[in-house]
């Protein structure tokens, strides 16, 4: 009896120690996939930074492109290219939470609508330009042939008061 009575509380350190054992695997293993989950994240918003960065690179890029070959609007070009690279700086300095890569992307996304305007904009006027330099072209050959004609003309009157 007195063995068993040893024995109980030998028993109950045991179990507690077993409970605190099994709690301790438990709480290893979620914070092991909280652990994993958080990496993914993390290797989710660097990819989507890295993305952002690329694809304002590309936007640069083709400002720089549009401001080298249009003069008529490159003061606007250069503006929004400005803006551009105000947004890459931006989010180069970010920590890279998904909040800000949000807003960044949202921005990206504004300026690439604004130069998609912009570029029609300078098409437009490309082909406006174009109908123009033509109609100039065709205006000047006909005031040619008016000259021409009223030079003409005039010898003819001179000729003519000099008979009379």
């Amino acid at each position: 009896m007195e063995n068993q009575k040893s024995n109980s509380p030998l028993k109950a350190a045991i179990l507690v120690l077993s409970l605190l054992l099994v709690g301790s695997v438990i709480y290893i293993f979620k914070l092991t996939n909280e652990t994993s989950s958080l990496e993914n994240t993390v290797t989710t918003v660097k990819t989507e930074k890295e993305n952002v960065l690329k694809e304002l690179q590309e936007l640069k890029s083709t400002y720089d492109a549009a401001i080298a070959e249009n003069t008529s609007m490159s003061d606007e070009l250069i503006t929004e290219r400005e803006k551009v690279v105000g947004l890459i700086a931006k989010v180069e300095k970010s920590n890279g939470d998904v909040t800000s890569l949000k807003k960044y992307k949202q921005q990206y996304l504004d300026l690439q609508t604004k130069m998609n305007g912009l570029m029609q904009e300078v098409e437009m006027l490309t082909k406006e330009n174009q109908t123009l330099t033509t109609n100039l072209d065709s205006t000047k050959v006909v005031l040619e042939d008016t000259k021409n004609y009223t030079k003409t003309l005039v010898g003819q009157n001179e000729e003519l008061a000099k008979t009379v």
